[in-house]
C-alpha cells in the first residue's frame, strides 16, 4: 500500500555528496523531509525522496555545503505529461480496450465438430432458424435447450455438446452411423419423450404416403394397423388415450407422448439427366489476386481492382482475426484469386453418359442406405430424348416414419357430444 501511495505522489532517486552528507540527512529528519532506501557508496549517497521534500532542500544544502543531483524520476506526476503529449495514442489504446470488452460479449465464430452426414451448411441453416448466428450475445444462447433441439431435429445424432470459449461457439456431435435404424429411432423417440412432460400430449404423424409394414407401439393409441395405406400427415399414433365411463362413452382423455416404431413401404421418384453436348471450362494462365478486409459483413478492397476478364472464377480464402486461441473478432482478411477461363464444347458418347447416370443413381441409393433406408427394388430406365439422356423411374424402399407433433385437444362441446 505504501508503494502505491508513493507512486501516485511521485518520488525521486537523488545522489548527494559534498562536505557533510551525514549532517544533510539529519537536517532532513529534523525538518520532516522523508528520505528512504539510503545507500552509502563512500564518496556519495544514493537515496529516495518525495517531490515535496525535494523542493525544501535548498537551505539544507547551503548549511551542509553538499550538492544534489536527480538520477531518476518515478510516479504518476511524471507520467501524466507524457500521456498528454501522446493523447491520440492513449485514446486509441482506450478505444481498443473498450472495443475488446464489448466484442467479448458476442459470438463471432461457430465451429461444428463430428458431423459427417450433416453438412456444415445444413447445420448453419438450422442454427439460423433457431436465431443462433454470428453476433448473438452469449447470454442469449439457451445451451441445454439447444442440445435437446439438435437431437430432436437430427435422428442420426445420438450425442451433442455445446460450449462457449471466448467468442467462439463449439458444437460437438456424435453421429450413429454403425447401428441399425431401429436403435437410432428408439433413441430419438426416447429423447422426444424425455423432452415433453406427460401433461402435453403428442401424436406421431406420417412423413409421406405409403403402406405400413411394421408397427410396434410403446405409448399412445395406434390409428392404423399393418397393411394399411396412409397419406402424408395422417396421425399414426395418438397421444390422447380415451377413458371409457360406465355408460360406455368417452368420459375424458388421458395424455401421453406417443412412442412407436413404424415403417412404411413407399416410393421415391427418381429423375436425372445429362446433356450429350456439354461445355467445359478451360483455364488460362491469367490470374489476379485481390486483397480485402471484411468488417461486420462490410468488405473493403485494398486497393480497388477492376476485373477485365470476360469469363472467370473467383476462389476466396478468408482468415478471421483472433487473439489467443478462442477470442475471435468479426474482422476477416480476404484473398480472392480470379482465374480466367474459356468455354470449350464437346460431346459425350452414349456409353459414357450411361455410365455417369448409373454412378449418380448408385450414389443416391448409397445416401439412402446411409440414412438407414432399406432398398427393396428399383425401376429406373435411361432414355434418349433430344440429345439428352434421362434416368427416370421409381425406387421402392422401407423406411421409418413418425414425426412428433402436438396433439389437437378436443374442446368441451366435442366431449359432451361424445358423452351423449
Amino acid at each position: 500500500m505504501l508503494r502505491i501511495f508513493r507512486y501516485f505522489n511521485g518520488f525521486l532517486i537523488i545522489k548527494v555528496w559534498g562536505y557533510s552528507p551525514e549532517r544533510f540527512m539529519n537536517l532532513c529528519s529534523n525538518h520532516n523531509i522523508l528520505i528512504w532506501n539510503v545507500e552509502n557508496y563512500g564518496d556519495y549517497y544514493i537515496m529516495h525522496i518525495n517531490i515535496s521534500g525535494f523542493f525544501l532542500l535548498k537551505p539544507i544544502l547551503r548549511k551542509t555545503k553538499t550538492k544534489v543531483v536527480i538520477m531518476q524520476k518515478y510516479g504518476l506526476p511524471f507520467l501524466l505529461p507524457k500521456i498528454k503529449k501522446r493523447s491520440i495514442f492513449f485514446a486509441g489504446v482506450f478505444i481498443c480496450l473498450c472495443f475488446l470488452i464489448v466484442m467479448s460479449n458476442y459470438i463471432w465464430s461457430i465451429e461444428i465438430i463430428g458431423n459427417s452426414s450433416i453438412t456444415d451448411e445444413e447445420f448453419m441453416d438450422y442454427l439460423k432458424e433457431e436465431d443462433i448466428t454470428y453476433g448473438i450475445k452469449k447470454r442469449k444462447i439457451p445451451i441445454e435447450q439447444l442440445e435437446k433441439d439438435i437431437r430432436r431435429r437430427y435422428d442420426i445424432i445420438i450425442w451433442d455438446s455445446i460450449q462457449i470459449k471466448g467468442t467462439r461457439l463449439f458444437i460437438k456431435v456424435k453421429e450413429n452411423t454403425n447401428v441399425v435404424i431401429e436403435n437410432k429411432a428408439h433413441e430419438s423417440d426416447k429423447e422426444n419423450a424425455d423432452s415433453h412432460p406427460e401433461t402435453e400430449p403428442r401424436d406421431l404423424i406420417a412423413g409421406k404416403k405409403g403402406e405400413i409394414v411394421k408397427m410396434v407401439t410403446r405409448k399412445g393409441v395406434p390409428q392404423f394397423k399393418i397393411g394399411d395405406m396412409v397419406e402424408k400427415n395422417d396421425i399414426l399414433v395418438s397421444g390422447l388415450i380415451p377413458i371409457i365411463g360406465e355408460d360406455a362413452a368417452v368420459s375424458h382423455y388421458q395424455y401421453c407422448v406417443s412412442d412407436a416404431d413404424i415403417y412404411l413401404k413407399c416410393n421415391y421418384t427418381y429423375q436425372d439427366e445429362i446433356d450429350l453436348n456439354y461445355t467445359i471450362k478451360k483455364f488460362t494462365e491469367n490470374e489476379k489476386r485481390i486483397y480485402s478486409i471484411e468488417v461486420l459483413s462490410h468488405e473493403y478492397t485494398i486497393p480497388h481492382t477492376k476485373i477485365k476478364y470476360e469469363t472467370y472464377d473467383v476462389y476466396e480464402e478468408k482468415k478471421q482475426m483472433k487473439v489467443l486461441d478462442n477470442f475471435y473478432f468479426p474482422i476477416f482478411g480476404c484473398i480472392k484469386s480470379v482465374r480466367e477461363y474459356q468455354l470449350k464444347t464437346g460431346k459425350y458418347q452414349v456409353t459414357e453418359a450411361n455410365r455417369i447416370l448409373s454412378e449418380h443413381l448408385n450414389e443416391f441409393i448409397a445416401t439412402l442406405e446411409e440414412k438407414g433406408v432399406q432398398i427393396i427394388g428399383k425401376d429406373v430406365k435411361i432414355v434418349n430424348i433430344n440429345e439428352k439422356l434421362q434416368a427416370i423411374g421409381i425406387i421402392r424402399v422401407i423406411e421409418r416414419t413418425g414425426t412428433s407433433v402436438a396433439s389437437t385437444l378436443p374442446n368441451q362441446e366435442e366431449m359432451e357430444n361424445t358423452h351423449e
